[in-house]
């Protein structure tokens, strides 16, 4: 892997910027399944599915989309691991993906 044969020379705050990034958005990314399971994940209440309504976690962690977001700082914590490799790449990869999250939040919320 590319990746790994560069991630050693990376400095103790990426790894731990990226540990944290991904540690947050993996939570919230638990944290969504458990709230509204498998159908308010996958869109269920547009295919007439009953999805419950939560004001918990991580719905009240200030966030207009919590899984949006905690997928993006799941990216951008990858990025950081892998993109030794390959900065500029790496870097323009996890933006397009960050904004792709961005536009379907928009959709979303306005559609």
């Amino acid at each position: 892997m590319l990746g790994a044969r560069h991630a050693p020379t990376l400095p103790l705050a990426a790894w731990l910027a990226a540990l944290l990034l991904g540690a947050y958005g993996q939570a919230l990314n638990v944290g969504i399944f458990r709230a509204i399971g498998r159908d308010g994940v996958y869109y269920g209440a547009r295919l007439g599915r009953r999805v419950p309504w939560v004001e918990g976690w991580p719905f009240d962690a200030a966030l207009a989309h919590p899984q949006y977001v905690g997928s993006a700082l799941s990216v951008w914590a990858g990025a950081l691991l892998m993109g030794s490799a390959r900065p500029a790449g790496t870097v323009v990869l996890a933006a397009y993906w960050t904004l792709l999250y961005v536009v379907t939040a928009l959709m979303e919320q306005y559609l």
